[in-house]
């Protein structure tokens, strides 16, 4: 499930358009013995004002957001899940440097990242 995501941040950069995202995100489910398992329901996109600011798929043809750029100041919320309640979600704003989770704050706990996707949520363990 990780790899999925990984594999869709790693793509959501500048120089690639939403359909070289798609294509990743397509990839990365083959790759996890789950082809066309984005299907299985909405995978995100660029977000903004609306859920969602455009409706995009891979394969989406007769489209024109697969051509559109991954450009810098974009949101996007990505959420690959797999049967059984694998699933992640996080927002993130696109730099020309790379991505910017923004989904957590100060003080929250979170793993080291890898791969040049920032670091990732954990659970908050509150003990009293």
């Amino acid at each position: 499930m990780r790899r999925i995501e990984a594999d869709t941040l790693a793509a959501s950069r500048p120089g690639h358009s939403y359909g070289d995202v798609l294509g990743a995100l397509d990839r990365g489910y083959a790759h996890e013995g789950a082809e066309g398992g984005w299907a299985g329901h909405y995978q995100g996109g660029p977000i903004g004002y609306a859920q969602r600011e455009f409706e995009i798929a891979p394969g989406h043809g007769g489209s024109r957001w697969p051509a559109v750029p991954v450009e810098p100041g974009h949101a996007i919320a990505w959420n690959p899940s797999l049967p059984g309640g694998a699933k992640a979600e996080d927002t993130y704003l696109v730099r020309a440097g790379g991505l910017e989770r923004v989904t957590t704050g100060p003080g929250w706990p979170a793993d080291e990242g890898s791969h040049g996707i920032p670091s990732r949520p954990l659970v908050l363990e509150v003990h009293s």
